[in-house]
């Protein structure tokens, strides 16, 4: 047989009283029945937390691949504009010589 409690809820700040409402708590007997609620409360939790814990591993193991992918094709990028570079500055070189000469030739003549 279940004995039921009522409570009256209220907070106090400072002088002020609120009543927030009523607080019902029963006891149950010795049926057995909390153990069993008590056991599946508890494998309910365990099975929550290892699928939480799952997904997030999941999603960090996401995470560094993603990352780790970014970083390698920065550095590739940042390669080929170091090479492309190069080039822009060569063809410049090039071009500024060229022109010297044209210039140079045509100041002979």
């Amino acid at each position: 047989m279940a004995r039921l409690s009522w409570h009256v809820l209220q907070v106090r700040v400072g002088n002020r009283t609120y009543l927030i409402g009523e607080l019902r708590l029963t006891q149950s007997g010795s049926d057995g029945r909390r153990l069993l609620t008590s056991v599946s409360f508890t494998l309910s939790v365990a099975v929550a937390s290892g699928i939480l814990l799952t997904v997030i591993l999941v999603i960090c193991v996401a995470y560094y691949h993603k990352t780790r992918e970014s970083r390698r094709l920065v550095l590739r990028m940042q390669t080929q504009m170091d090479a492309l570079e190069a080039r822009v500055a060569n063809e410049c070189k090039e071009g500024l010589s060229l022109f010297k000469n044209f210039v140079r030739d045509i100041a002979l003549a």
